[in-house]
């Protein structure tokens, strides 16, 4: 089963969840729904058709990078960024809007750079497919290779040990690995059961875009399945398979790429390393 079936099948039951607690939807009106962290915790909700949630993104730096990324299961979303709410109500345009990742039309991303130091607002609304009330979306998040965590040991073979908090999302360069060339990239951790272990992620480039993912390793009861990607024009599939140990092979180390990052699924102790 691969990337995207395993992504379909996590949305249905997440869904399931949020069904059984619809009667938590309320007339149509402005929602303000929480703080969204750079690299922090996701969030799955829904909105109220007509309706519109407000989010707010923390503490951005000014000419950084950040791309925000949600999914729905169908229907329509619109997702957008504004320096602030008044703004927003004022009808200024948007800083950015999320568009459906080409090939995935249920995945929107927004890509955008920072106006200035501070918080900005995101604003979403939807409209399901069928008779739903409410639009349901996964994991919103905001991602950003502006936060990066170093490796202890940058020099082949190249290690670091963390502990990473669930839901945290962790970001390393490979560009700072040395010397460059075609490694292996391994990770470890503490947990007792595959599902416990973080999730791991590897992108061509330091926009962190879902048409640059190269690599996926997702968590399974008995191991690890890991998918190749082409990125060109649209993310396909090349390969999945289900491994015992957690090590993406062959991957090519420049001055440029790739990012790999790591997605706790628990608060755990973990190893990355990179090896020839």
């Amino acid at each position: 089963m691969g990337f995207i079936e395993k992504f379909r099948i996590a949305m249905f039951f997440m869904l399931a969840l949020l069904l059984a607690a619809c009667g938590k939807d309320t007339p149509p009106g402005l929602r303000s729904s929480g703080d969204i962290q750079i690299n922090g915790p996701g969030f799955t909700d829904s909105v109220y058709v007509g309706s519109q949630r407000l989010y707010m993104l923390k503490a951005l730096i000014s000419g950084n990078h950040y791309t925000l990324r949600t999914s729905i299961l169908d229907g329509s979303l619109s997702l957008n960024v504004f320096t602030s709410e008044t703004a927003m109500k004022n009808g200024h345009a948007p800083v950015a809007s999320a568009a459906p990742v080409p090939g995935l039309g249920t995945i929107y991303e927004a890509q955008f750079t920072a106006p200035g130091n501070g918080d900005l607002v995101a604003v979403v609304s939807g409209k399901p497919l069928g008779n739903l009330t409410s639009q349901f979306y996964t994991d919103l998040h905001l991602m950003s290779a502006s936060v990066l965590f170093s490796f202890a040991t940058p020099t082949i073979p190249a290690s670091d040990s963390r502990s990473i908090p669930g839901g945290w999302i962790m970001v390393y360069s490979g560009p700072t690995i040395s010397p460059a060339g075609v490694y292996s990239v391994s990770l470890t951790s503490t947990g007792t059961s595959t599902l416990l272990h973080p999730q791991m992620y590897i992108y061509e480039d330091s926009s962190l875009s879902i048409s640059k993912l190269l690599y996926s390793s997702l968590t399974t009861s008995v191991g690890y399945s890991i998918s190749r990607f082409a990125t060109s024009p649209t993310l396909s599939v090349l390969s999945t398979e289900l491994s015992f140990t957690n090590i993406i092979s062959s991957v090519t180390f420049t001055g440029s790429g790739p990012y790999i990052v790591l997605k706790g699924n628990s608060t755990i102790d973990y190893t990355l390393g990179v090896m020839p």
